[in-house]
């Protein structure tokens, strides 16, 4: 005889599972960049996103601008090190995406964790313009968020584990003692001295 709840636990348990596996292919796959600014370049007016928020060591990540006002625009893209961080500049140009010179992007490639500057020099109908941001590069995450869930979830279970243990404990001496009763009621014997 199975226990009542047997069933929804399972199912909950797999809905949870199912959840936690889940839910970092669905934060990456929304489009949408993880970080985004508005910015003033000179006369232009830029929206700035990153593809990563922070972006991570020695794994590419994608700058995108975005002028206001349907102003084309081309440009150079610059990564400066930051204070205590030793590294090089890195440069790459802004590329349009799908033939659309008003959104631009650039991809860098950063080999050292710590502060930088992200400078964007832009060109257009009105004139050259600067526009900077600061980024901390960070290293890469010990383990992935699904193991950190998995772990952190399994005193959880446990507990679960030992409470769904007792109370079937519970009712196997519900029915012993119930089982007694009724040897009891048939046979007429009392064990009362």
């Amino acid at each position: 005889m199975k226990p009542f709840f047997a069933l929804p636990l399972r199912c909950a348990m797999l809905g949870l599972l199912l959840l936690f596996y889940s839910t970092p292919a669905l934060a990456s796959s929304s489009g949408k960049p993880a970080w985004s600014e508005t910015l003033s370049a000179g006369p232009y007016t830029i929206v700035v996103g990153l593809s990563n928020d922070p972006p991570i060591v020695d794994q590419d990540f994608t700058v995108s601008v975005a002028s206001h006002g349907a102003v084309p625009l081309s440009g150079m893209l610059a990564a400066q090190p930051g204070p205590g961080t030793d590294a090089l500049p890195a440069h790459t140009t802004l590329t349009s995406t799908d033939g659309n010179t008003q959104e631009l992007t650039g991809t860098l490639h950063l080999v050292v964790q710590g502060a930088w500057t992200i400078v964007m020099d832009l060109n257009g109908p009105r004139g050259q313009g600067s526009a900077s941001f600061n980024v901390t590069v960070t290293a890469p995450n010990a383990m992935p968020a699904w193991i950190g869930w998995t772990i952190g979830l399994l005193p959880l279970i446990g507990c679960v584990w030992l409470i769904w243990q007792q109370w079937r404990y519970r009712n196997t001496l519900l029915r012993g003692e119930q089982k007694n009763r009724n040897e009891k009621e048939t046979y007429g014997y009392s064990t009362d001295s």
